[in-house]
């Protein structure tokens, strides 16, 4: 067998592998194809495709583009380049090679839907409303008795008019984000042409949930996630938003449901550890953070989900390892640094917890809400802790005005003051801690000893000198 049949025949393996789903074999078989015969841009186009189904776009577009050079510019492949270098984040080469595509055919409506949303993507928006009345009017015009039949190919029928608005309505949103109506309106009529097209379900559910629009949203995405049960990343955003309105089973629920489909979500198997701490099952939760752990080893908050756990075991030197571990990682959010911080006080490790704190809480910023009032209580416990009284006592004061009802801040504050023996100052905070926690055993304990302080006193008082 001669070099060009030996070529041939990897490429006719290369079809039937690609025919029956085998995406490496036919990619092999496509390497040993172009290895021998590189100028074959027939071939090029058909490793883009495999590429694609592999989701391997950046070098699709490179196979794609070789098949442009070797084959002359085929819309077909012009078209495949143009979508790759969307996906691969090339969004103004993409606009020049689609732009290349409806020069040649002016009526090929693909080249407009997808150009709206290059330009999209590049910030031009003008450009992409322009690309989507230009594919209206080419989806029109193929239906002409006279239309080419690269024009009429590329007529995608509803489901391009419902891609059109989908791109559309993600230019509308990036354009004017706090007034998502037209685009809400899109997606809408994007599901009305294709009730199963892929993401505008998802789209309109997440421009809903942003909106408060929890009901909305959650009927959304329910409906997209009947249509499409492998989108696992409208299963997380479902279950989030499920877990943000206080519907905890459900959300366990899907996360569960999206792991079936991706066992590697390390962000379902986290909020799965945590659920399971919020119900005391602390064996169930270490499972869960471990998993998260083994898909993603540096992932913010596990190791503090498992510092928990060994903390609730009453395994103390085993969560500092652990808080210490978390603190080598990056990208926490403020909650988990406070949380890693509440946890370092209940531990004694008063120092680290400071060093968390401080970052949050800037010296010449404006302090306004609850979070900041927390860091600012647990920066004060743990300054008095180390001795640090009075910035210890400024940070409890300052807590106070920003949340008057924090209950763990007025116990600390009246206790330093029966300390101190500052009775008048001590009868303030207890007061004003019982009016928010009438019953709080903390408060009802230093209460006590402040009568028998104060009882002392007056005793003293009575006995008179010597």
């Amino acid at each position: 067998m001669n070099r060009w049949q030996d070529a041939d025949e990897y490429a006719q393996q290369a079809h039937r592998y690609y025919q029956a789903g085998q995406w490496q074999r036919a990619l092999d078989a496509l390497n040993q194809a172009i290895e021998q015969q590189p100028d074959q841009g027939e071939w090029h186009f058909g490793l883009g495709l495999t590429l694609d189904a592999m989701h391997r776009y950046d070098e699709a577009a490179r196979a794609f583009a070789a098949a442009v050079a070797l084959g002359g510019e085929e819309p077909a492949a012009l078209l495949h380049l143009g979508i790759d270098q969307i996906r691969s984040g090339q969004a103004l080469a993409a606009i020049k090679t689609l732009e290349r595509l409806n020069q040649l055919d002016p009526l090929c409506e693909m080249g407009y839907v997808h150009r709206i949303l290059a330009c999209a993507q590049a910030g031009r928006h003008d450009d992409a409303e322009v690309m989507f009345y230009l594919a209206r009017d080419a989806a029109e015009n193929a239906q002409r008795d006279d239309a080419s039949p690269a024009a009429l190919a590329g007529a995608g029928g509803p489901q391009a008019r419902a891609a059109a608005h989908d791109y559309l309505a993600q230019s509308l949103l990036l354009r004017h984000p706090t007034d998502p109506d037209r685009a809400v309106w899109c997606w809408q009529e994007a599901l009305r042409l294709d009730p199963g097209h892929p993401t505008a379900g998802r789209h309109l559910a997440r421009t809903l949930a942003k909106r408060g629009q929890t009901q909305r949203a959650s009927g959304c995405y329910a409906q997209h996630l009947d249509q499409h049960p492998d989108d696992t990343a409208a299963g997380m955003a479902y279950a989030d938003l499920l877990l943000k309105a206080g519907h905890t089973d459900r959300a366990a629920d899907q996360y569960r449901s999206a792991l079936r489909v991706d066992p590697t979500l390390a962000a379902a198997h986290q909020q799965l550890g945590e659920l399971a701490l919020a119900h005391g099952d602390t064996a169930g939760a270490r499972v869960r953070f471990r998993s998260a752990q083994d898909v993603e080893p540096q992932r913010p908050g596990v190791c503090l989900g498992l510092a928990r756990t060994e903390w609730m075991r009453g395994r103390r030197d085993r969560a500092r390892t652990l808080l210490h571990e978390e603190l080598r990682n990056q990208g926490h959010s403020p909650d988990q640094l406070m949380s890693v911080a509440e946890l370092l006080v209940q531990l004694s490790c008063f120092a680290d917890a400071i060093d968390v704190l401080d970052p949050l809480l800037p010296p010449h910023a404006q302090l306004h809400n609850a979070p900041q009032a927390q860091a600012l209580r647990c920066r004060g416990i743990a300054r008095l802790a180390l001795k640090q009284t009075v910035p210890g006592l400024n940070d409890l004061r300052r807590a106070v005005r920003l949340e008057p009802n924090d209950v763990a801040a007025l116990e600390r504050l009246a206790a330093a003051a029966i300390d101190a023996g500052n009775l008048a100052g001590a009868a303030h905070w207890l007061t004003q801690g019982r009016a928010a926690a009438p019953r709080h055993p903390g408060l009802r304990r230093l209460r006590l000893k402040w009568w028998i302080r104060r009882l002392g006193q007056s005793a003293g008082r009575l006995m008179g000198p010597g």
